[in-house]
């Protein structure tokens, strides 16, 4: 998968991917596989759907990566199932968010 966009959070990674998981499981998405690998200051955040049969699929990913008091978030999505313009700006949106000191 692609990134989509890369952009930087003034916080600790594993604050910044607290911050997302919390957006997302308010959304209706599935984050089962939250991978942080803390000797490497990184996580991969997975964001799932469900199918209508109870399936479920993988949809996009935020790679959340650490360095020292800030965090480059890089997403990316499958073309196949998120497809529109508007869920790259949610996306955005909801890593802006995670940069406001008030969230905390």
């Amino acid at each position: 998968m692609p990134a989509l966009f890369t952009t930087t959070v003034p916080d600790y990674w594993d604050k910044v991917a607290t911050c997302l998981i919390d957006s997302y499981s308010t959304a209706g998405f599935l984050i089962p596989d939250n991978k942080p690998v803390p000797a490497e200051k990184r996580t991969e955040l997975y964001l799932q759907i469900r199918g209508s049969l109870g399936q479920e699929f993988n949809v996009a990913l935020y790679d959340i990566r650490g360095d020292g008091r800030s965090s480059t978030v890089t997403f990316h999505r499958r073309k196949t199932l998120m497809n529109s313009e508007a869920n790259i700006n949610d996306a955005r949106e909801r890593v802006e968010r995670c940069k406001q000191p008030a969230r905390q």
